[in-house]
Parts: structure tokens; sequence; C-alpha cells
């Protein structure tokens, strides 16, 4: 009797912390891309729920909308850029940042500047006085194509950008809106099969290689009073990255459901560098850019904004 009720005690312990760990709901705003394809494998392989996490992927069309919905409290996880996130901190947001996506190569061919046939551009001085969709003003999109023009000697404020999510920007090149565009995949492979536009240089370039481009951020306050939470949440965006860097094809197809494309589509998106981890130099190169370009107003220790 006293074991068959140690027993039950047990059982009903275990039963009641399974419970409590099931109630764990998250919500992780971001923007669909390639980039978040190890956040759709953990999703589609139950690595969050193996963790007592019930994941909600919510998608948000511009990136730099992220950080108001993480602090009005309709998202509590989100994938910001590296820019969005270091401004939203330079306002005033205690923002942390808890997992990684991907890094930049300098071999991807996952982005590019393509410019409208009739436009004129073909190299960067040509730049000067036109109009350049970019995916979010002060996305790291925009920064780092203002790098890229500054490192082949051109005067970025000379050129004016317009703010276009990535399915605006077919249509913008279409009606001649833009002059040019900064885009990834699959906008990027859309555009050139439709004839509407050449590569004319790749922004990301700029960036050291290696360089983390989107980060899972949160504000310190939630990560810490949900911290086996957040430790749960990027070991299983950390399983989620070798699961689809060993299974290609499963990766691809979850990002032709995620992202809502046809399976030839996902078949001719290049697959990113992923990683999980975030460093401190991550947040320091791209800090150390946008003082260049008068973009934080004061400084930032990239050190403190690693959740532990």
């Amino acid at each position: 009797m006293p074991r068959l009720f140690i027993a039950t005690l047990v059982t009903a312990a275990l039963t009641l912390v399974a419970a409590a760990r099931a109630d764990t709901r998250i919500r992780v705003g971001q923007t669909p891309a390639a980039s978040l394809v190890a956040s759709y494998i953990a999703q589609e392989k139950g690595f969050f729920t193996r963790r007592g996490l019930e994941v909600e992927l919510q998608p948000i069309v511009l990136n730099s909308n992220i950080p108001a919905g993480i602090v009005a409290g309709s998202t509590d996880i989100g994938g910001t850029t590296t820019t969005v996130l270091l401004q939203a901190v330079d306002s005033g947001i205690d923002l942390v940042t808890v997992s990684g996506t991907n890094v930049t190569f300098k071999e991807s061919k996952n982005s590019a500047i393509i410019a409208r046939n009739e436009s004129g551009i073909s190299a960067p001085a040509d730049f000067v006085g036109k109009k350049i969709g970019v995916p979010g003003l002060g996305a790291l999109a925009h920064v780092s194509l203002r790098n890229w023009l500054t490192q082949h000697g051109v005067d970025y404020t000379r050129v004016n950008y317009v703010e276009l999510s990535f399915p605006q920007q077919r249509d913008a090149l279409q009606s001649g809106l833009v002059d040019a565009v900064v885009t990834v995949e699959p906008t990027y492979s859309r555009i050139l099969a439709a004839g509407l536009g050449k590569d004319v240089g790749h922004a990301f370039d700029s960036l050291p290689p290696g360089t983390q481009t989107i980060l899972y951020s949160t504000t310190r306050e939630w990560a810490t009073a949900h911290r086996d939470a957040v430790r749960a949440f990027h070991e299983a965006n950390e399983e989620g990255t070798r699961y689809a860097l060993a299974h290609l094809d499963e990766a691809r197809a979850a990002i032709a459901k995620y992202m809502k494309l046809p399976p030839d589509a996902a078949n001719d998106v290049e697959m990113p560098r992923l990683s999980a981890t975030v460093t401190v130099a991550d947040l320091a190169v791209i800090a150390d850019i946008m003082k260049q370009q008068g973009m934080l107003h004061a400084p930032i220790d990239p050190a403190k904004l690693l959740f532990p």
C-alpha cells in the first residue's frame, strides 16, 4: 500500500508538471522567410511541443512592426532583424535576444538589388536621385544597402527610399513606382523570371560573413518571467536548425507550406546558412554601421542584449 500510494503521488505530480508545461503558450511574430525554416521545422516535427511549448507562428508583413507588437502584448517573441532590434533598444524599449536564425555568407544568391530594366541603373553611382524600395525603413536591407553604397563611394543620402513589403515589390517595379528594390527569395526569383529587372548588386555583401540577420527577441521582463520557456524555445530552434540542415527536402517542404509557395518555387529557393547562436559580435558590427549612419542616439552595450 505505501508503495502504491507513493507511486500514485508521483504519477499525479508528473501529470501536473506536464500540464503546467503544456500551458506555456508562446506567440512568435515573424515576417515569413526561408531564413526562419528552423522554426517551421520545429513546429512541424513537434520540437516545441516536446518541450512543453504551445507555439503560434504569427505572420507579420513588416519587420519594423514587430517590436510594437511585443510591447503591446500581441506577440511574445519576435523575429526582428538586427537593425530593428537595435533601433527599438535605442528608443528605450528593453529588448533582449533569445535565439538566432541564419548568418550571411558571400556566395549567397538569396537576395539582391534588382533594378527595373528602364531605370538606367547598372552601377552604384547610378542610384543617386533614384527611388529604391526597401522592406522597411531602418530594416537590415535598408541599412545594408546604404552601407553597400558607402563602400562603393556613393552618398546614400542622395538616394530616395520607399518602404515596400516583399509581396508589393514586384508590382511596384512593374508599374514604375520604384527604380529598384532590395529583395530576397522567393520574390527575387519571381521578379527575374518575369523579366521585370536585372540583378545589379548584393547589399548584404557589405556585412561581414557570418553575421546574424534575424534574431528572436522579447522584452527583458517577459524573458525573465518565462526563463524556462525561453530556454526551451531556443533549444527547439537549435534542434530545428540541425534537422533542417540534415533533411533539406523536408526543410524545403516546410518553406513551401509556411510561405505559401508552390513546391517548384520552394525548390528554387537558396537554403540559408542556418545558426541559432547569437554572439556579441553579431550585434556589435551592425551597431557600428548604424552609428555611422546616424541611426543610434546613445551607446548600446551588445553584451547586455544577450539573454542568459
